[in-house]
């Protein structure tokens, strides 16, 4: 595998984008292309946020929020909640450079 410069993996950077692409690809079919103020965007980022909070909460203190209990279902829901979150920020750093 080649490192960048900052000791990040090339492949990882590109499976990164990858899954990114294909969630806002999820987004859009889901709730179409979205257009919001900044505030607004903050308040959709901070809910995903709380959703990887509530995953976290779930795998490290063995606390039940939903029926599932294996911990790779719950560090798969983790990184799930990442991306979607990650892919949210992109849209706010479009949104902030084009005005949608």
């Amino acid at each position: 595998m080649k490192l960048t410069d900052d000791g990040l993996y090339m492949d990882f950077l590109q499976e990164l984008n990858e899954l990114i692409y294909t969630e806002n690809r999820k987004q859009i079919n889901k709730w179409g292309k979205q257009c919001h103020d900044i505030h607004k965007w903050l308040t959709i980022v901070h809910e995903e946020i709380g959703e990887i909070d509530k995953a976290i909460l779930e795998l490290e203190h063995n606390y039940m929020i939903d029926d599932c209990d294996t911990s790779t279902f719950k560090k798969n829901q983790i990184k799930k909640e990442i991306i979607q979150t990650l892919t949210l920020y992109i849209k706010l750093y479009k949104m902030v450079n084009e005005q949608c």
